[in-house]
């Protein structure tokens, strides 16, 4: 759209050239055909209305230096005087010069601003992960937290820049959620164990999702990342659609987009399966998987939860390996 609107500027433009070029050509031409010519004929005229006869009787006098005064007129108009013509090319000219100028300061300072926010969400993105790194760091020295508390905490100090590393504004809806697997019954499920969420809900309240159900079951079977720019989308299909028992009236308008990441502590061998799923959605359609986003994707905000989470499982095994090998028989310490 805007680059037609540049083409017919240019169009409009070099017409407009076009005819002043034309214009003062034929000005120029009428001052000097009609105007200097004009006042010579007016001269000679005068000068031979009774024959030529000296000294000039004071009318014909008077006609001549009258005609000679237009004539100079004439000729300062014709070759000293500013065209208007031209003056209003100039004019235009500088009117288009300022607005081009006018288009890219607004341009520079729209760049300005999303490197502003891209800056923002960088800065932080690596707060929230200081923040879980060194909570987990305080628990290993202090009395021993177990890995579902010491994920509470983690996600309790990094809420507030996660939610601005994850991009996420006033007005929508959003989640960010911890997911433990665990087995019930012949059934792996996972389960939320923390959260932080635009809309408060208990835990208890919250939907538990069986292997290969949902972004959070399908990461967990794959391993591996998923991402769903736009729930609605045809090219969606049914790859997300819920078991009917599952579904909410509020699901279409709270969650179009959403991020998956398996949280695996240590290594992953053949056969093992991640200690559960990171997930955060968004109510705003192509909030994760944009084909284009300026600086850091929220995305990475994701990836660092899951890495914290990670962390703080694994620091809580070995805090607990160490306590156990320092017991005796009976559980007691030596």
């Amino acid at each position: 759209m805007e680059d037609d609107l540049d083409v017919l500027r240019e169009e409009i433009s070099d017409a407009f050239d076009s005819k002043a070029r034309r214009v003062k050509a034929a000005t120029r031409w009428v001052k000097i055909v009609l105007v200097l010519a004009g006042s010579l004929l007016a001269a000679f005229a005068a000068a031979l209305t009774n024959g030529l006869t000296w000294p000039p009787s004071t009318g014909v006098l008077l006609s001549v230096i009258g005609a000679t005064l237009a004539f100079a007129g004439g000729l300062y108009l014709t070759f000293v005087e500013e065209d208007s013509i031209e003056a209003l090319v100039k004019a235009r000219r500088a009117l288009d010069e300022a607005s081009s100028r006018d288009f890219e300061v607004i341009s520079l300072l729209d760049n300005l601003e999303e490197y502003q926010a891209a800056t923002g969400r960088l800065t932080a993105l690596y707060t929230a992960y200081s923040a879980g790194r060194g909570t987990v760091e305080q628990a290993l020295t202090i009395n021993h937290l177990s890995d579902i508390q010491l994920i509470e905490a983690c996600l309790k100090v990094m809420k507030t820049d996660l939610r601005v590393a994850l991009g996420f504004q006033l007005t929508d809806f959003w989640t960010i959620g911890v997911y433990r697997a665990g087995r019930e019954g012949d059934e792996t499920v996972l389960r939320l164990v923390a959260h932080d969420r635009s809309l408060d809900c208990d835990l208890a309240q919250a939907r538990p999702w069986k292997l290969g159900v949902g972004a959070a079951g399908i990461a967990f079977a794959k391993r591996d990342e998923v991402v769903v720019p736009d729930l609605l989308d045809d090219s969606v299909g049914t790859a997300f659609r819920l078991p009917g028992a599952m579904i909410k009236p509020e699901d279409n308008l709270r969650y179009r987009s959403m991020f998956a990441v398996p949280i695996v502590v240590g290594e992953l061998g053949e056969g093992s399966q991640p200690w559960g799923v990171a997930l955060a959605t968004s109510s705003q359609p192509w909030h994760f998987g944009a084909e284009s986003v300026r600086g850091v994707r929220p995305e990475e905000a994701v990836r660092s939860l899951a890495g914290i989470i990670a962390l703080a499982v694994a620091a809580s095994r070995s805090y607990s390996s160490k306590v156990v090998g320092e017991s005796d028989g009976e559980g007691r310490k030596k």
